[in-house]
Formats: C-alpha cells, sequence, structure tokens
C-alpha cells in the first residue's frame, strides 16, 4: 500500500512526463510538417489544422504552468501571510487545481487531434500502388 503522499508524488511525476512528451510530439509535429513542404517552400494548407493543434498544445503548455505558479505563489503568500511559517499544515481546496489539470488534459486531445490530422493527410497522400504486383 501507498500513503497518500506518494501517490501525489506519482501523479505529480506522470502529468510531468506527459506534459514534456506533450512537448515533444508538438516539436516533432512541426518538424514534420516543415519537411513535408514544397519544392517551393510553402507548406500546404491541409496541414494548417495539424499546425493550429500543435501551437495551441504549446499555449496550452505554458499556459499550465504559469497559471500553477501563479495560484501556488498567491497561494502560499496568503497563507504564509496567516501563519507566518512553512510548518503549517494547509488543507488545499480542490478548486485551486482544476485551471491546470483542464490545461493538462485539453493539451493532451490537443496534441492528439494534431496528429490524427497530421496522420490523415500522410495517409491521404501516400503512394498505396505496388509495382511489380501480379
Amino acid at each position: 500500500m501507498k500513503t497518500l503522499g506518494k501517490i501525489d508524488e506519482i501523479k505529480g511525476a506522470c502529468t510531468a512526463k506527459a506534459s514534456d512528451v506533450c512537448r515533444q510530439l508538438a516539436f516533432a509535429g512541426f518538424a514534420v510538417i516543415w519537411l513535408l513542404r514544397s519544392t517551393s517552400g510553402e507548406v500546404s494548407k491541409d496541414l494548417a489544422p495539424a499546425a493550429a493543434m500543435f501551437a495551441v498544445t504549446l499555449l496550452l503548455d505554458a499556459l499550465q504552468y504559469a497559471i500553477g505558479s501563479l495560484i501556488w505563489v498567491v497561494f502560499y503568500n496568503h497563507h504564509y501571510e496567516i501563519h507566518r511559517s512553512d510548518d503549517v499544515k494547509i488543507d488545499i481546496p480542490g478548486l485551486l487545481t482544476w485551471p491546470t489539470y483542464s490545461c493538462f488534459w485539453v493539451k493532451l486531445i490537443t496534441i492528439a487531434i494534431g496528429w490524427g490530422y497530421l496522420a490523415d493527410q500522410l495517409v491521404s497522400k501516400w503512394n498505396w500502388s505496388v509495382s511489380g504486383a501480379g
């Protein structure tokens, strides 16, 4: 059995890793889009939805950490002013975490949608003919 504190540590490690992977997948998606540009250097308009989803993913990633930082700085400062100690035990209201978790879950959804759009474009442009068959 694990303590609730240990479970919270595991949850934090998992969400941090998932965020890292989302960020890497967004940058990889932009790289694939760049590689698929035409010989004239133009990027197909068909890839715009994927690029938009990758951009939204990165925006949500930044917002998740910026909002989380703001929330925890304000929460800490408020309680430090009251208690004047770092050793006091404080209950954390669930509402404090919903903005960051909302960004986290929507970020996971947008990266999946972005790669879905990109995969759809790759598959639709794939040359499925097999030469020399028959």
